[in-house]
C-alpha cells in the first residue's frame, strides 16, 4: 500500500473517532452526516465585527462578480447543448467530480474522478464559501 491510500484512510478514521466521541451533536440528513457546533458561528461573528468595511466592500464585488459569472454560465451551458445537440460529434460537457481511489486524475464516461485530496480541498471550499 502506498502512503497516498494510507493518508487517505487514516483521514477517515480521524473523522469516524471524532464523529463517534462528538455523536450527540451528528445529525444525519439525508446521505450527509452533520456535526452541529457553535464555535464557527463565533469565530465569523467576531472575524465580520472586526473588519465591517472590508467585508461589506467584498460583499458588493462578490455579488457584482457573481452575477457577471453566472451570466457566462448560462452562455456556456446554451453553447454546450448547442453544440452536443446539433453537431454529430460530442464533446465532454457537464460532469459529476467525485474522489478517485489513486493519485491521479481520471476522466470517464459521466464523471471526473480528482485525487482524493484535491476532491476533500475543493469540498472544504465550497463549504467555506457557501457558508
Amino acid at each position: 500500500m502506498d502512503w497516498y491510500t494510507i493518508s487517505v484512510l487514516i483521514f477517515i478514521l480521524i473523522l469516524v473517532v471524532i464523529f463517534y466521541k462528538d455523536r450527540k451533536n451528528v445529525q444525519r440528513q439525508s446521505i450527509l452526516l452533520i456535526r452541529r457546533t457553535q464555535r464557527g458561528k463565533r469565530g465569523l461573528i467576531t472575524l465580520g465585527r472586526r473588519f465591517p468595511r472590508f467585508w461589506k466592500g467584498l460583499g458588493i464585488v462578490a455579488v457584482i462578480f457573481s452575477f457577471m459569472i453566472s451570466i457566462y454560465i448560462v452562455y456556456f451551458l446554451v453553447e454546450l447543448i448547442g453544440t452536443n445537440f446539433l453537431v454529430e460529434k460530442t464533446i465532454p460537457g457537464l460532469s459529476f467530480v467525485l474522489p478517485a481511489p489513486g493519485a491521479e486524475t481520471v476522466i470517464i464516461h459521466g464523471a471526473i474522478l480528482v485525487p482524493f485530496w484535491y476532491w476533500i480541498i475543493i469540498i472544504a471550499l465550497l463549504v467555506v464559501v457557501h457558508e
